[in-house]
């Protein structure tokens, strides 16, 4: 039997998936004197050159927000990832996967230069390589019968969160370990409407017919997730105004659904 099991294990596409989605609950689990790994999938270095147009627009846009240099832009985000787990009170690991934006076919066409792309069908040659990613989280230690696996429902169709998503469901089936599958936030939330933000309506049928599990939250727990999430500061003007937008977002999200309180939900495949 493993001397220091974790309890819970999150599969984070990005460098702040897994906080952003289940920040709250992570930061419940660890009071509780829970072992909490966050583990990110995407976080490879990024290539110096070439990039896309469309990767070295993000590039400009995350070097205005976080005032570092392009070729310091994953060790800043990692930076800050680190200092929302800790302050979370979670572990945290990294696999050396490119974030979709720098990631090319065989050929050396980019596999997603645009941002329709990205929010699109996942390369075909990409999903036939699943099995690769379930061997490399299956080697991590402290995994045991007890483990409860986390993974995102892919909410909004990043290409990245659809193939952790179908990696976890493959892991699942092989393995029998529990599983919960996240929200993703913010493109699950109801202040997310457009072309790519799925509509309530839209991603509940998605797990129509799973069993929905909750965590019961209070203000504290919302308010440490809210305090971690600003440690992103390279992301924030992507998705808020400020941190009163922030706050106001995440406690929507976290009454979804009427008569529950505040919560973060979980879901189980059948």
């Amino acid at each position: 039997m493993t001397a220091n099991p974790i309890h819970h294990l999150y599969l984070s596409p990005h460098l702040d998936d897994a906080v952003y989605s289940c920040g709250a609950s992570i930061y419940r689990q660890c009071q509780r004197g829970e072992r909490v790994r966050v583990v990110t999938i995407c976080a490879g270095e990024a290539p110096q050159s070439p990039l896309s147009e469309f990767a070295q627009l993000l590039h400009s846009r995350w070097e205005q927000s976080a005032g570092v240099a392009i070729a310091n832009i994953i060790a800043s985000r990692r930076a800050e990832d680190q200092m929302a787990l800790q302050r979370l009170g979670a572990e945290m690991g990294y696999f050396a996967e490119l974030d979709c934006i720098y990631r090319r076919a065989e050929d050396g066409r980019w596999l997603y230069p645009s941002r329709e792309s990205i929010f699109g069908e996942v390369a075909s040659a990409e999903l036939a390589q699943l099995g690769k990613l379930v061997v490399d989280w299956q080697a991590l230690d402290g995994i045991t019968s007890e483990t409860c696996i986390y993974s995102p429902l892919a909410i909004g169709n990043h290409v990245d969160h659809q193939r952790v998503f179908h990696a976890a469901r493959l892991w699942q089936a092989q393995s029998g370990l529990k599983f919960r599958y996240y929200e993703d936030f913010p493109y699950a939330s109801l202040a997310r409407q457009s072309d790519i933000w799925q509509a309530r309506a839209e991603w509940q049928r998605r797990v129509s017919g799973w069993q929905m599990e909750f965590e019961m939250l209070t203000p504290a727990d919302l308010q440490a997730k809210a305090l971690a999430m600003s440690d992103y500061v390279s992301q924030f003007g992507s998705f808020w105004r400020d941190s009163t937008h922030l706050l106001d977002e995440i406690y929507q999200h976290a009454r979804l659904y009427d008569g529950y309180g505040l919560c973060e939900r979980f879901w189980l495949i059948p």
